[in-house]
């Protein structure tokens, strides 16, 4: 009902630990006779609040408390740490006639229905489907069942006959003909034309769909590993930065610019150092973040200052627990004479390892990372140990010590043949284990 407030809350905030379940916070708001109730969001989730997007920090998850009504409260967007919702509860009241000899006098009683809430009078809505005769649904609470089964937010009930319901300030009357009957609904709406008889109410069935969007980038205070299902974020400088503007823009820290933060080492020691260096957040001792940058190590405790590892959500493509490789540089193509002269006798390259023709992927297009300035063995080893890498070229001067290293960040489906050029070398390399064979 409500996004990023905790509306009018009152009375008792159970943890987590007490309403692990949102089923368990609307039951306590129905025990208790509350309309609605403000239940935590979990890390990550989003609301929208006039217009503007705003994320959970998550520290009050699965937390709630009862609200006073279903109405929102400024004050609590920055977090966003709560939402509110309808409990399901809704007193409808019906008014019947008594006629005596002497006078006729009117008597109101009250039908509550402990689950479902009525959201709109006199309408069946945008029923679709079936229509379940009373023998089917002789209680509202079967008829809230089907929609449930069925994934519908909304469904129409028939009303009794003497039930009553008020739309745009006129009272309608039910004359009771589709009591206890039951349809579905597309949606929540009203549809005008079925006022005169007031046959059907439309209610709230209880089911709500909960849009989670996971985090692209975690860290904790004083953590150097990562959960399933996140990578160690590490020789990537680029992402390292994308990941200190998205804490910012969280509201981890600010007043930073992150690019300068994180390049200010990487700069200072150069593509090879960077290319195996962590992302990490340093924070202060009491755990407050401060900035993002790189290091060769992603534990720190001096007193001062205390390291998280960065981790980034891991690729849905599955790799093998075993990494093996597939020599993509063909060799048929034939070698340079000036590549044949680099690397026979000297540095003891082997012919595969020498090609001054060879293979490249022509099917990436812009994905693929440059890292300038780093060896061939350092570009296999880092894109060996990291999920995103799905091969890599390497080539430059002399031979097996290239200065440009292009990491794969797609699965490679077209190959073609380029010259090196004199006295440079091109290899080529795929990571097996990614949905897709070998081509040699």
């Amino acid at each position: 009902m409500q996004n990023c407030t905790s509306g009018t809350y009152t009375g008792t905030r159970y943890s987590g630990t007490d309403t692990p379940t949102i089923d368990a916070c609307g039951q306590i708001a129905r025990d208790g006779g509350f309309e609605c109730f403000a239940y935590g969001t979990q890390e990550g989730d989003t609301g929208v609040v006039e217009g503007t997007d705003c994320t959970s920090d998550g520290v009050a998850a699965n937390d709630c408390i009862m609200t006073n009504d279903c109405t929102f409260v400024t004050g609590w967007e920055d977090h966003c740490r709560w939402h509110v919702y309808g409990s399901g509860l809704t007193t409808t009241t019906s008014t019947t006639s008594t006629t005596t000899a002497s006078s006729t006098t009117s008597e109101t009683t009250t039908t509550t229905y402990t689950n479902y809430q009525a959201v709109q009078n006199c309408t069946p809505g945008t029923y679709t489907g079936r229509r379940y005769s009373g023998t089917d649904t002789p209680t509202i609470d079967a008829c809230g069942q089907i929609a449930r089964d069925g994934g519908f937010e909304c469904f129409a009930y028939g009303t009794q006959e003497g039930d009553t319901g008020v739309v745009e300030g006129t009272n309608c009357t039910s004359d009771g003909v589709a009591a206890n009957d039951c349809m579905m609904t597309n949606d929540c709406t009203f549809v005008t034309g079925w006022e005169e008889h007031c046959r059907w109410h439309v209610y709230s069935s209880g089911l709500t769909t909960t849009t989670t969007t996971a985090a692209p980038y975690i860290v904790g205070f004083n953590v150097a590993t990562c959960p399933d299902g996140f990578d160690q974020l590490w020789g990537n400088q680029t992402d390292c930065v994308a990941a200190c503007e998205y804490f910012q823009n969280a509201g981890l820290f600010s007043g930073r610019t992150c690019s300068s933060d994180v390049g200010y080492w990487a700069d200072r020691m150069g593509a090879e150092w960077t290319a195996v260096a962590y992302c990490v957040l340093l924070f202060g001792m009491s755990g407050v973040a401060a900035w993002t940058n790189v290091d060769e190590r992603n534990v720190r405790n001096d007193s001062s200052t205390i390291y998280g590892q960065v981790c980034r959500a891991a690729s849905t493509t599955t790799v093998t627990t075993q990494v093996t490789w597939g020599n993509l540089s063909s060799g048929t193509t034939g070698r340079s004479a000036s590549c044949d002269a680099n690397c026979v006798d000297t540095d003891g390259c082997t012919d595969s390892d020498c090609l001054g023709w060879g293979l490249y992927c022509s099917s990436l297009g812009t994905q693929y990372t440059h890292l300038q300035g780093v060896s061939y063995e350092a570009c296999e080893a880092t894109c060996e140990a990291n999920s995103s890498c799905y091969g890599f070229t390497s080539h430059g001067d002399g031979c097996g010590s290239g200065d440009n290293c292009y990491w794969w960040l797609a699965a490679c489906t077209s190959y073609a043949v380029t010259d090196c050029g004199a006295g440079s070398y091109h290899y080529t390399k795929l990571k097996m284990g990614w949905n897709h064979a070998d081509p040699f």
